[in-house]
């Protein structure tokens, strides 16, 4: 089998700078709390949401970033849009969405804990699912709804911003934090 379209990738990794980026960014002075109280984007889903100073913390991406355009074959540059923390207490999710909006062309999470039972997973979802009902049935070995990534502390995930994804719902008590990012070529 051939696949000629390869426009749904991601690139997951250990943060080459971990110890530094995770005590920064669990570091409340790094919060902007204006900026915090005016996002309206995450009325449809279940999560309390942080916006981060891109000035102050945008310096930790620069390794993941070089990596991640490295791996892309890629003579550009990324420059960070913008930054948040995400806190999912129990039953908190985030709803299937893409970054196209915000005209970012790369997106990213940072994984503070490890995914464990019952705790939220971050999620790809095949825009197409719709359209391909009929080879779910054919092929039930290719993921072609839904597809979970294996992710642990001190993961990131980089992505086309264009593709749908989501977190399922926390069912523990104790919090999960991540930290997403919108990328823009420069």
């Amino acid at each position: 089998m051939k696949h000629i379209f390869s426009d749904s990738f991601y690139l997951l990794f250990s943060l080459p700078n971990k110890k530094e980026v995770f005590e920064t960014i669990t570091n409340s002075k790094y919060i902007d709390k204006e900026s915090s109280s005016k996002i309206t984007w995450n009325e449809n889903c279940r999560v309390k949401v942080e916006s981060l100073y891109v000035d102050k913390v945008g310096h930790l991406l620069a390794p993941s970033i070089e990596l991640f355009l490295e791996h892309i074959h890629s003579k550009k540059t990324l420059g960070l849009i913008d930054i948040w923390k995400n806190t999912y207490n129990k039953d908190g999710f985030q709803e299937i969405h893409d970054h196209v909006d915000n005209h970012a062309h790369v997106s990213g999470c940072i994984f503070l804990e490890d995914q464990i039972k019952d705790s939220s997973k971050f999620y790809f979802v095949n825009k197409h699912t719709l359209e391909l009902s009929v080879w779910k049935e054919v092929m039930d070995d290719v993921a072609l709804s839904a597809y979970y990534p294996n992710c642990k502390s001190g993961d990131i995930i980089l992505f086309p911003s264009y593709m749908l994804h989501g977190v399922t719902p926390h069912k523990l008590r104790r919090p999960r934090t991540t930290i997403s990012f919108n990328l823009k070529f420069i």
